[in-house]
């Protein structure tokens, strides 16, 4: 694996080492500030020098701590923060002990971008009332017991940010690493949910790492894509119509400039690598960039839809099931929805085209209301079908998407490419079901000539014909070639099939059967029709049970020469 290694980085504050650059020798134990043991910190990472600075907070603290050069040159910055506070207050009027608190909050500059006068607030605050507005921050913004789903983890990310539960603030000390969930949540929409949780999510995709290796480049050709929507104004607002106080303000503003002063660092050795090698920006600048736009394209040719399944999403993460439920009308179309106007002529066509674009949204919303109404099995039947497809979400992962496809064709045809499946792993994880390039329909377990169709009760009813058939058997091998690679970086290979000029015949009297509208495309008697069991079943008026299936192909007779549909979607 490539890796870029970088003086300029900015760890966490919390394994912040003293030693470099911008530090001289550490000083000897003496207790006053003098010439000889004063610390200086040097400005880095492009922030601008903070100079001496004459302490205005010092009325209640006194000037009974003493230590400030040893402060200035500890290794946990945050640690001794608390002590480094009041030790800034020893002895305000003296130019050289100003210079001192200077080259402190130079330290503080140099990791979090933010101003001398926040970070003069800062200070002020931490000897002042710190504890008590931290408490009453964090109790404002209480962990949500109930709510939807993304509710619950965009309030915990937001005591994060603020450093609740005992925690230090997420930029100051929070693990980085992004949680596949919380991604899922973030990624529903290009615009980001807020700041706060753009801070956040931003922050975690950030590396505390020195060394830069190529799986943080990979994982930033995704997350940079969010900079842009980075707002001051718009934190503001949050702010204000939150009803922040003091302490709340100041983090999050503070957390503000240190994901933008990390992240300008993670542009600067991006960019240098990746303008390096031609294919290289190709697959970290332009696949993402092209997969973001297209899935924004793909969104606003059906937007209504998209929007109303995200509405359902809500309401079936919800804290009440019964919220979810009478959904059957509403998604009796979405197999349509979901191919949108892409043709298919053969069931893997169908397949390809309902889970491409967006289409895996309508299919997750019949997924899910299929799930509430106790429909189990046309559940799995949608849920197989949104596994035949790539991974599908919000523009993220169309980007990752687009990416590793990129990755793919580079890597057939340069082997020692830098970027493979090892380090393409898809960090967002869906509670649901989600596109993983598998083929789970398997052969049909049984078919036969339609007789009748009758629709009652919010269900097909099947009857079949005696026949007599044969199906032409095929055999797939796999090639070498890959496509792109599945979310857990194993690779999907091209296949190659092809008919055996075998014949395989088949004698059926097969019992009825009732489906789900939804997939009732095509089917009408004299059509031929390949289906499987859906482990569904109620008891009938014959004190008998009465089972479920879904068609997996629909054929015009049992020659089956002409598909008709596949799995609900009709072949045209």
């Amino acid at each position: 694996m490539n890796r870029i290694r970088t003086r300029s980085s900015i760890p966490t504050l919390v394994a912040l080492a003293a030693a470099g650059a911008a530090l001289v020798a550490t000083p000897p134990a003496q207790a006053q500030v003098t010439a000889s043991n004063l610390v200086k910190v040097a400005p880095e990472n492009g922030v601008p020098a903070v100079g001496p600075v004459k302490p205005t907070w010092c009325d209640e603290v006194g000037a009974n701590q003493t230590g400030l050069h040893h402060a200035t040159a500890n290794d946990n910055l945050w640690s001794y923060f608390d002590r480094a506070a009041g030790m800034t207050c020893q002895d305000p009027d003296d130019p050289l002990f100003q210079q001192q608190v200077g080259y402190y909050l130079q330290r503080w500059a140099n990791v979090t971008g933010a101003t001398t006068a926040q970070l003069r607030e800062f200070l002020a605050l931490r000897v002042g009332d710190w504890d008590a507005q931290r408490d009453a921050a964090c109790a404002a913004v209480p962990a949500l017991e109930e709510g939807t789903a993304r509710a619950i983890v965009f309030r915990k990310h937001e005591r994060e940010v603020l450093g609740c539960d005992g925690n230090p603030p997420h930029h100051i000390g929070g693990s980085r690493g992004l949680d596949g969930t919380a991604t899922w949540h973030f990624d529903r929409t290009a615009e980001v949910p807020s700041q706060v949780a753009a801070i956040h999510h931003i922050q975690s995709c950030l590396t505390s790492d020195r060394e830069v290796r190529m799986y943080h480049l990979v994982r930033w050709a995704v997350c940079r894509l969010d900079l842009p929507q980075l707002d001051d104004a718009k934190l503001a607002a949050e702010i204000k119509a939150a009803g922040y106080n003091d302490y709340a303000r100041i983090i999050t503003t503070q957390a503000m400039s240190t994901v933008r002063l990390e992240a300008r660092r993670m542009e600067q050795i991006f960019l240098a690598k990746a303008q390096q090698d031609p294919e290289l920006k190709a697959v970290l600048i332009d696949a993402p960039a092209r997969g973001w736009k297209a899935w924004e394209a793909a969104v606003a040719a059906q937007r209504p839809a998209v929007e109303a399944a995200w509405a359902y999403e809500d309401k079936f993460y919800g804290p009440r099931v019964s919220a979810a439920k009478g959904c059957l009308d509403a998604v009796q179309d979405h197999l349509r929805l979901a191919r949108s106007t892409r043709a298919g002529k053969t069931r893997a066509e169908l397949l390809t085209a309902a889970t491409a674009g967006v289409g895996p949204i309508f299919l997750e919303q019949l997924r899910q209301c299929y799930t509430v109404e106790g429909a189990a099995g046309g559940a799995q039947a949608v849920a197989t079908m949104i596994q035949w497809g790539p991974p599908v979400r919000g523009p993220r992962t169309a980007a990752h998407v687009a990416m590793s496809a990129a990755a793919a064709t580079v890597v057939a045809d340069r082997p020692g490419f830098p970027i493979d499946g090892t380090i393409l792993n898809l960090d967002v994880t869906s509670p649901g079901a989600m596109g993983n390039n598998v083929d789970n329909f398997g052969q049909p377990q049984q078919g036969g000539e339609v007789k009748s169709v009758t629709r009652r009760d919010g269900k097909v009813f099947i009857t079949f014909k005696s026949t007599t058939w044969t199906e032409a058997e095929r055999r797939c091998t796999p090639t070498n070639r890959i496509l792109q690679w599945r979310p857990d970086g194993t690779p999907v290979y091209g296949e190659t099939c092809r008919a055996t000029g075998r014949k395989v015949a088949h004698t059926d009297t097969v019992q009825p059967i009732w489906i789900l509208p939804a997939f009732a495309a095509g089917i009408k008697p004299g059509v031929f029709l390949l289906y499987r069991d859906s482990g569904d079943y109620f008891i009938g008026p014959d004190n008998r049970p009465q089972f479920g299936g879904y068609p997996v192909e629909v054929w015009k007779n049992k020659d089956q020469k002409q598909l008709i549909a596949a799995v609900g979607l009709e072949a045209k």
